[in-house]
């Protein structure tokens, strides 16, 4: 198993989109651990650790991505 940790910021528009939901839902057999997390009304940051597969982190990230999310990888 591989681990990822990446930072999420999420823009104004994007704040009540269930991101996370959507991903663990779309991903079941990657692990999601949220690290940090801090949100506005403005602005929205999700730090999260990716657990499985290094196939599988690589394209939910590409997918998070997509949907137009701001996304750091950390380590």
């Amino acid at each position: 198993m591989d681990e990822q940790l990446i930072e999420i910021i999420y823009p104004r528009d994007m704040l009540n989109t269930p991101v996370i939901n959507k991903l663990i839902q779309r991903y079941p057999e990657l692990g999601v651990n949220i690290i940090q997390a801090k949100i506005s009304p403005t602005e929205g940051m999700i730090e999260l650790q990716l657990i499985g597969h290094s196939t599988m982190i690589e394209s939910s990230i590409a997918w998070l991505k997509e949907l137009g999310l701001d996304l750091k990888v950390l380590g």
